[in-house]
């Protein structure tokens, strides 16, 4: 007698077909659903975390913009400053640099002219859009093999109200490795930087194959910068140009 000859064989086996369907759509809907609120929960995290860092950013730059506006009006700067004289500028520089904990500082005179640098060698950097007689204050992000280094640029200005432009100083500090690890212990998440598209740091060789990786694919901003593969805060100012910083 065969095995499907029986009745009972029948609905037996009908049973069992139905019943595994019936599991197997189950378990479909369930882990599709668990896996969609997995992604949308990194998704979450991602974007949290990229606000978090962007908000510290944020934060660094005011402070850097402060600072430099402060030592800008100090009146042994501004003394400093027009006499025009190198060597009377630059231990202002070291030490002002050395205060802030500036990645880089960079003192000019009215004419444009480098009368001071501490920190990064100035030889390496891209120019920045600010004429020296200018009073605009500038921000700008430069690719650096350590990270990217961000810039503010302030006028120093003289006289009571100040108008008169007597030169620039220009302060900066990285986003580099350091940053990134203090980043990542904040928001628990793997932080990294970088410019026009390209990981500039906060992750290690080893898990890029020897070399520093594109953030995500596809177009993005060029002045951008943030988490890789997360939402990234838009980087106030934009890609350096006009006169040397």
């Amino acid at each position: 007698m065969g095995a499907l000859s029986s009745l009972t064989n029948r609905i037996f086996l009908a049973s069992a077909l139905l019943a595994s369907l019936s599991l197997g759509f189950a378990f479909y809907f369930v882990n599709g659903r668990v896996t969609s609120e997995a992604e949308a929960e990194l998704r979450r995290g991602l974007h949290e975390a990229a606000t978090l860092v962007d908000q510290q950013r944020t934060s660094l730059t005011e402070t850097f913009t402060l600072f430099a506006r402060v030592v800008g009006d100090l009146p042994e700067l501004e003394a400093a400053v027009g006499t025009g004289d190198p060597p009377t500028v630059q231990p202002l520089a070291e030490d002002y640099g050395a205060q802030m904990k500036a990645d880089l500082v960079i003192v000019r005179g009215r004419d444009g002219t480098r009368l001071a640098s501490a920190g990064v060698d100035v030889a390496s950097l891209p120019p920045l859009a600010a004429a020296p007689d200018s009073d605009a204050e500038v921000s700008a992000f430069w690719p650096h093999s350590r990270g990217v280094l961000q810039v503010v640029s302030v006028p120093i200005l003289l006289g009571l109200p100040a108008t008169e432009v007597m030169g620039r100083l220009t302060v900066g500090f990285f986003l580099d490795d350091l940053r990134a690890n203090a980043f990542k212990d904040a928001t628990g998440s793997e932080i990294a930087f970088g410019a026009a598209g390209r990981v500039l740091a906060g992750i290690p060789p080893e898990r890029t194959h020897g070399r520093r990786s594109r953030c995500g694919h596809g177009p993005r901003r060029r002045d951008r910068l943030g988490t890789c593969g997360a939402p990234a805060g838009a980087a106030r100012g934009g890609a350096a140009g006009g006169r040397e910083c």
